[in-house]
């Protein structure tokens, strides 16, 4: 009998031996060779590279396989030691690559329609939060006080199933020596899969800084003006993805956060630069992964030739079946970032939910105005009242504006106590908005000039009845300072009313309360509803596409809770609606000082972590 198993077991051997011999590469494995010919898609907008650098003992060099395209045919040039492979084969269009399954494909995370499915066929929904990994002190060695392995553990607690792991392309190449790349980052990122897995988390990693600079603030333009800096980040994607095709760990590969890019002729030109992009990685990676999902996130702004932004999200399609569609929710961005500097809101203070602040789509930010009257005086405190208005064809929004033009050089005003008043048809008072100019008020009024000279602000130490007002001062030209927004409700009319302290100022004739006109749609106050329906906008595309969106990051900065400022309704009110709709989410983020479970620049501690914020990932996510 054991002979009987030996022969049947040599015969096999010879049939397995006969078939595996090609001639075209005697046999060897070319998906492990990688300075073998390796077959990519098309790549309209590749352009050869070769490194020179010669690896040392704890770096690796790949092949920058480039390809080109022709009318005709398809020619691919592998950069190897020796004398360049050229293959050409007919092109073929396709509308979609279909993405092969391996036989360790059913391993992992699928898609279908808008869903994302588990190896067992049960809906799997990312349910994530963001390791910062410090990536903007573009580090070139690993976060090491930034998480550890309880950090894993604490999350898997609170309910979290991934981790959207920041990647800063320094921690793995040098632009000294690139395309040379440094086993740091790999280990980093090996030690992180080791943590993950003992506590059933997964990551989505994501470069947060690629080559060509960090994108978020329009600072990373040679991203998209070097095709250097493209091809280097398109090896590196390649790169990783080979080292971790096989790793269940990974949910998948987020090629570049937040993109902003210069402007073009067209809004269409524009956007394809990060389609085209998108694109070459993604086709790069699948020569060497076919098994991990691709998270592309939409274009998030464009900067002109004259460095004025653009903040127009630019929606597209890319060709793969394993592709998840991003884009980020902080609104309103004047809660969520509120009272940072380096947001643009310093000073300015946002309460959630609001029913005295508007919010609104504009069509027409200014349509006219109605301006008050000088009433009477007391003491230095002059009163203004303006007579009703009401709704019109071409308005429905008005706000509260001061005038204040060309008071001079070294002169200011002061503007206290305002009031807006409602009224029915037959004069009775239905409501009154008081406004006493504290510093939150002042927080939200913007300050024009016609010469870009003066300012507005919250002045400490000045004020009709009680300290605290609002001043506008050194103005040379027509200058106002306005904001606080409400509804111009059918059928009911308003007056504004205030007093203004003219200080030293001679030139007065420009200086008083008005209302001001704006034309809007979709009019709503700042609470669920407003949140619900920037939501549904977000998403309307994706749906529409029939294709699984991802928020990859939306979140509130730590200011937002302080003094019942309503940072934890925020964030609850966010999750209803994410369960509600069954959207893929990540929130940012867990470690960092402004936003953040532990809001701390420093090292991790018992004292660090925001509770109430814990308890809200609790209750929603378990």
């Amino acid at each position: 009998m054991f002979k009987r198993y030996v022969s049947i077991f040599l015969a096999v051997m010879m049939i397995f031996t006969f078939v595996g011999c090609d001639s075209s590469d005697n046999g060897k494995d070319t998906t492990k060779n990688t300075s073998k010919t390796s077959q990519t898609q098309p790549d309209t907008e590749a352009v050869n590279t070769t490194s020179t650098t010669e690896p040392d003992s704890t770096s690796t060099t790949v092949d920058t396989t480039l390809t080109t395209t022709t009318d005709n045919a398809t020619t691919t040039t592998v950069t190897t030691t020796k004398k360049p492979v050229t293959t050409t084969k007919k092109s073929v269009t396709t509308n979609k690559k279909p993405v092969v399954d391996t036989p360790s494909a059913n391993k992992f995370i699928t898609v279908k329609g808008t869903k994302l499915y588990q190896p067992d066929g049960s809906e799997y929904l990312i349910r994530g939060i963001a390791f910062g990994n410090e990536v903007w002190g573009n580090p070139k060695v690993e976060p090491r006080n930034h998480h550890d392995e309880n950090s894993y553990k604490e999350l898997a607690e609170l309910g979290f199933n991934s981790v959207r792991f920041y990647l800063n392309y320094g921690l793995f190449e040098s632009d000294s020596n690139p395309y040379v790349y440094k086993q740091a980052g790999f280990d980093w990122i090996d030690k992180n899969i080791e943590w993950a897995k003992k506590y059933g988390i997964k990551l989505v990693l994501n470069m947060h800084y690629p080559q060509g600079g960090y994108q978020s603030q329009g600072n990373g333009m040679a991203l998209w003006t070097s095709t250097e800096n493209q091809n280097r980040l398109i090896a590196l994607w390649k790169e990783i993805a080979k080292r971790y095709a096989d790793e269940e760990c990974i949910l998948g590969y987020g090629f570049i956060n937040e993109p902003y890019v210069p402007t073009l002729e067209t809004t269409e030109k524009t956007v394809n630069q990060v389609k085209s992009l998108m694109q070459r990685i993604t086709d790069a990676v699948r020569t060497v992964d076919k098994n991990h999902l691709v998270f592309i996130e939409r274009m998030m702004a464009s900067k002109d030739s004259s460095g004025n932004s653009h903040w127009t999200a630019g929606e597209f399609l890319i060709d793969d079946d394993k592709a998840v569609y991003e884009f980020h929710s902080y609104s309103p961005h004047s809660f969520t970032h509120q009272d940072m500097d380096w947001a643009g809101t310093e000073g300015k203070v946002t309460v959630y939910p609001s029913y005295d602040e508007m919010t609104a789509d504009y069509k027409n930010y200014w349509v006219g105005c109605k301006a008050s009257e000088f009433k009477y005086s007391e003491g230095d405190w002059h009163y203004f009242e303006s007579a009703k208005v009401t709704r019109g064809q071409n308005y429905n929004v008005g706000s509260v504006t001061f005038l204040a033009g060309s008071i001079g050089t070294g002169k200011t005003v002061y503007i206290d106590d305002v009031v807006i008043t409602e009224y029915d048809k037959n004069g009775k008072v239905l409501n009154t908005y008081k406004y006493g100019m504290d510093a939150d008020d002042c927080s939200v009024m913007y300050f024009w000039s016609e010469d870009g000279k003066g300012s507005s602000g919250f002045e400490a130490n000045m004020g009709r009845t009680e300290k605290g007002c609002l001043y506008i001062t050194d103005t040379t030209s027509d200058a106002n300072a306005t904001g606080l927004r409400y509804e111009l409700k059918e059928g009911r009319y308003y007056t504004i009313s205030g007093w203004v302290n003219y200080g030293d100022c001679t030139n007065t004739s420009n200086v008083k309360p008005r209302i001001d006109y704006a034309l809007a749609e979709n009019i709503m106050y700042l609470d669920k509803a407003y949140l619900e329906h920037i939501l549904l906008q977000d998403l309307d595309y994706y749906i529409e596409k029939n294709v699984p969106a991802y928020i990859g990051e939306f979140g509130t900065c730590l200011n937002s809770f302080k003094d019942s400022r309503g940072g934890a309704q925020w964030v609850t009110d966010m999750l209803e609606l994410l369960e509600k709709y069954d959207v893929n989410y990540n929130y940012h983020t867990y470690h960092e000082s402004a936003f953040g479970l532990h809001a701390t620049s420093g090292k991790i501690s018992s004292t660090s972590r925001n509770e109430v914020l814990a308890d809200i990932f609790k209750k929603y996510q378990k």
